[in-house]
Order: structure tokens, then C-alpha cells, then sequence
């Protein structure tokens, strides 16, 4: 991640002074890495609760939607009702199916260097 200026840097960080100080040195690289928890994408705990959150939500709605279709299945006569219920479904499972696409790249993307080092085995 690059920034433009000095206080760009310091707005995403909670030690000012240190990252003035690995700005000056040219060493920013180094203070991006050991400070990685405090930029948009890295791993936190707040993220993973999101992550968490999404895919409960996303799996009950399909489970729900899906019910719903064998509970209009058994219970009624009408064609209409059953074709809503099926596109219904049909969404739920769409939108599931999105949001382990989003999660699951989510994870990889703030997990990429560890994969990387994973993939060529680095150790350190």
C-alpha cells in the first residue's frame, strides 16, 4: 500500500512518531509490515466478526429460502406461489454462493504474504 503524503500516513496509524520516523528513514516498507493490523484489509478482529456475520446471515437466508420451497411444495396446489418460492431460493443461493466468493477472497487477499511464503517455501 503507498501513500502520497507524511499525513495520510499518520491518520492511519497510532503512533505518529514512529511512523514519522520510519517516513523519514525511507523505510516504510518495513513499518507497513510490522504495523500491519492498523490498515483497511488486514486481519483484525473486526473483520473476521464481519466475515463471521455475513456468512451466517448468507447461509440461514438459502437455508430459510430453501425451506420455504418444500414447505410450499406440501402445502399448496398453486404454481405461482411454488415458481416465487424457487426464484426466492434461487437467489438465496446466488447471494451464498457470492459471499464465499467475497469472504473467501477477502481472506486470501489480507492472507497473501503468508500464502506466498506458503507457496515458495519461504520461512522467514
Amino acid at each position: 500500500m503507498r501513500f502520497s503524503t507524511v499525513p495520510e500516513i499518520m491518520l492511519r496509524t497510532l503512533d505518529v512518531k514512529e511512523a514519522l520516523q520510519y517516513t523519514c528513514q525511507g523505510n516504510l516498507t518495513n513499518w507497513a509490515r510490522n504495523n500491519a493490523l492498523n490498515f483497511p484489509g488486514m486481519e483484525t478482529e473486526m473483520t473476521k466478526l464481519i466475515r463471521q456475520l455475513g456468512l451466517a446471515m448468507s447461509v440461514l437466508f438459502f437455508v430459510a429460502a430453501w425451506a420455504g420451497v418444500i414447505i410450499t411444495y406440501f402445502s399448496t396446489d398453486s404454481i405461482a406461489a411454488f415458481t416465487v418460492a424457487v426464484t426466492v431460493a434461487a437467489l438465496a443461493t446466488e447471494i451464498l454462493v457470492w459471499a464465499l466468493a467475497i469472504i473467501g477472497g477477502w481472506t486470501l487477499f489480507a492472507n497473501r504474504r503468508k500464502l506466498w511464503d506458503r507457496l515458495t517455501g519461504d520461512a522467514g
